[in-house]
């Protein structure tokens, strides 16, 4: 009966584990590329899945703080990226009026919010583990059909003071079949106020596209959305 006890206990601290752990063992053989191109970057797929999974580390020579604010501006989004079309940042009452409502494509939800123009940061709550609820209409060229998504979002900031951030999301309304991730922000050994940026999402569009074509545009996309962030954090 011990036995079987001490193996519950082991199996369960397993589960309990992050999906990423703590800096130095997300993807240690990418320092080297981080080291020379500041990014590192892969997209992948399975034969027999439709999902898409890109994993990603960044170097940012700002501090935590500053590079948090800045990739939780949602209302930003849309400024400096052109596959944004529209991103909003949601209250949990009209997140929950949205859901509740079962809208079937971005016109409705933009009717739903209707004059509400929230703040990026409006559900903050510095410091702590907290929601954040979002609204986005992506831009997809002709002639596939947009892609739209309304998120959940958990944010833990209890570690801020350690320059540690991490932001979970899972879409709960839209036309894509999946679009959940995870990144964190956490400080870079050796390089004061320079902060790593790093996670992964999983994807599916549901839209009949080659897997190379898809994944190739996935790594582009995220560069060019970097270098955007970059640009941003340098002013």
């Amino acid at each position: 009966m011990k036995i079987i006890l001490h193996l519950l206990l082991i199996l369960l601290i397993i589960l309990l584990i992050p999906t990423m752990a703590h800096a130095g063992d997300f993807h240690p053989e990418a320092t080297p590329a981080l080291e020379q191109n500041l990014i590192w970057v892969e997209a992948s797929s399975k034969s027999d899945s439709e999902d898409y999974f890109l994993e990603f580390r960044v170097w940012f020579t700002q501090p935590a703080e500053k590079v948090f604010k800045l990739l939780t501006d949602t209302m930003g989004f849309k400024n400096k990226m052109t596959n944004y079309k529209d991103t909003r940042t949601l209250t949990q009452k009209l997140y929950k009026e949205i859901l509740n409502a079962k809208p079937k494509n971005p016109a409705e939800v933009v009717t739903l919010i209707g004059q509400n123009r929230i703040s990026s940061h409006h559900n903050r709550q510095k410091n702590s583990h907290w929601n954040d609820y979002t609204y986005l209409h992506f831009n997809f060229p002709w002639p596939l059909t947009d892609r739209w998504a309304v998120q959940k979002v958990d944010i833990d900031e209890t570690n801020a003071h350690k320059g540690e951030y991490k932001y979970t999301y899972e879409t709960k309304l839209g036309n894509f079949k999946k679009l959940d991730g995870q990144w964190e922000i956490v400080p870079i050994t050796g390089h004061s106020d320079w902060t790593e940026f790093r996670g992964f999402y999983k994807s599916n569009p549901g839209i009949p596209v080659p897997k190379f074509v898809t994944k190739k545009v996935m790594k582009a996309s995220f560069k060019k959305e970097m270098d955007a962030n970059r640009r941003l954090l340098q002013k």
